[in-house]
């Protein structure tokens, strides 16, 4: 829990709720911070899809 306060803190990374569902979400106001945490956020998502899909194995995932 004191990473995710960290990165609230530093990264703009916040928790929400989206139809009844907890999300979290980047602060666009960072700016320039945003836009890296967007990069990496889609780097691992894609990562996630290719796991979920059997493209790739849970060590390349962790990789």
């Amino acid at each position: 829990m004191h990473t995710l306060f960290a990165l609230e803190d530093l990264y703009g990374l916040h928790i929400g709720e989206i139809d009844r569902e907890l999300c979290l979400r980047l602060d666009k106001s960072k700016g320039t911070t945003y836009l890296s945490m967007f990069d990496m956020f889609h780097a691992w998502q894609k990562q996630a899809e290719k796991l979920k899909s059997r493209k790739i194995t849970k060590e390349e995932y962790d990789q």
